[in-house]
């Protein structure tokens, strides 16, 4: 009796599968890095992020908080509306980001969080630790 095979492998010569196909390989949508735009204030910088926060895109975040809060800019504010996924890594950075901006005497908030990352966060118990806020600047409105 011979070796069982699962339908649908075709091998052209016995023990050994068939190539993958020829061409290029295009990156999938998650393997793409954020979108983010740095705007600083007088009162406190504005990271917006677009697109899905995943290991692709951590390094240029954690890049941008540090170059804010090692310039003075120890107030942060993450702006989330465009941002559709975050994994892991991403929240590593926030978390990352919010350490570094507290050890400089201020602060890491996010604001306009979208739905699906705001299901995240409650699933890792961080919408515990990030403070979340409607707006931009509502996120430090000292009233």
């Amino acid at each position: 009796m011979g070796r069982l095979r699962p339908r649908g492998v075709e091998r052209d010569h016995p023990g050994r599968a068939l190539s993958w196909p020829q061409g290029p390989v295009h990156r999938r949508k998650a393997d793409r890095p954020v979108n983010l735009t740095v705007t600083s204030g007088s009162a406190y910088a504005v990271i917006a992020l677009e697109g899905r926060l995943t290991a692709p895109g951590v390094p240029r975040l954690r890049s941008a908080i540090s170059e804010l809060v090692d310039g003075g800019s120890n107030r942060v504010v993450i702006d989330l509306a465009g941002t559709e996924f975050v994994d892991s890594s991403g929240l590593g950075a926030l978390i990352g980001g919010l350490k570094s901006a507290r050890l400089a005497g201020g602060d890491l908030r996010i604001a306009r969080v979208t739905e699906p990352v705001r299901r995240v966060l409650k699933l890792t118990n961080l919408d515990r630790v990030l403070r979340e806020y409607d707006t931009v600047e509502a996120a430090f409105d000292e009233r």
